[in-house]
């Protein structure tokens, strides 16, 4: 098995199909992980592609949250532990099953991630955005999505509100590793 994996060879969860003549929302795909037992999301586009996590170097007197370097392809590579970038307890002994290769402008980061589950198409309407929230969500928080839910054409809401996922913003998670 190879330590690298095609984005394109994990599962598509099944898009819940709006009523019939109803307008389309607009749909995004998002990579679903996990850390911990939180489900989160990266949006598709950004991920380039799904590592196993090697041995990391240390960098001296980096931030907790620099887990450290990698080469991938002869290109040093800054890994970040969301974990602790999200202030959860971080990875034991810097060592994660997975580090996510996340585009980021003109960069290329790693996140370390517990698990990579699948690729979820989410509507615009089932995502509740930060700025509607207030100021006590995270910084690095672009939303919280229900992909179970639909919405009628009178806007109401049916299916599963219990699935829930955080949809990260790329950009504003990596913001702090660079130097």
């Amino acid at each position: 098995m190879s330590d690298r994996h095609g984005i394109g060879e994990l599962p598509v969860r099944p898009t819940p199909v709006p009523p019939a003549g109803a307008q389309g929302p607009t749909l995004y795909e998002y990579l679903v992980f996990s850390l911990d037992a939180e489900k989160y999301a990266l949006p598709l586009r950004s991920v380039r592609e799904l590592l196993r996590a090697p041995k990391l170097t240390r960098v001296p007197r980096a931030p907790a949250d620099i887990a450290g370097i990698i080469s991938v392809r002869g290109n040093i590579t800054t890994v970040v532990d969301l974990k602790i970038r999200l202030g959860l307890p971080g990875f034991v002994d810097r060592v994660s099953p997975r580090i996510l290769m996340v585009d980021v402008g003109s960069e290329i980061f790693g996140f370390l991630v517990d698990e990579v589950h699948y690729v979820e198409r989410i509507h615009d309407n089932q995502i509740e955005y930060a700025v509607k929230m207030g100021s006590e969500f995270s910084h690095h928080v672009e939303g919280v999505a229900r992909p179970g839910l639909i919405y009628d054409d009178a806007g109401v809401a049916h299916g599963d509100d219990d699935d829930i996922l955080i949809l990260l913003d790329p950009v504003n998670v990596a913001e702090m590793s660079r130097c």
